[in-house]
């Protein structure tokens, strides 16, 4: 699952919108601010099946919800990044993705 998020924020990383539109950049900025949240809602969702899964899990499977939830929140950063990067725009505060454990991602 979290392999086949990989190639869309690989993308994100890698593109380049210097020569677009404003119309086509901000279609651009929205469908990643789209992505980080749902990359955001995945890695909470990770985190809550980890911290509340404590008896029907063994403690591998636990730590490999661990580090599931911390690669989705890498992959969050980066796009993040790209994003602010990319366009020097500021991005809404909503589209900052949070760690789980409450520090900046």
């Amino acid at each position: 699952m979290v392999g086949s998020y990989e190639a869309p924020v690989k993308g994100v990383e890698e593109r380049g919108l210097d020569e677009a539109s404003k119309e086509e950049q901000q279609r651009w900025q929205t469908r990643v601010e789209k992505l980080i949240r749902f990359l955001r809602d995945g890695q909470a969702f990770l985190g809550s099946m980890a911290r509340g899964s404590g008896k029907l899990l063994t403690a591998e499977e636990n730590q490999q919800l661990t580090r599931l939830e911390e690669r989705v929140g890498v992959l969050a950063r980066v796009a993040w990044e790209a994003l602010r990067r990319g366009k020097g725009r500021k991005t809404s505060p909503e589209s900052v993705p949070m760690t789980h454990q409450g520090g900046d991602a």
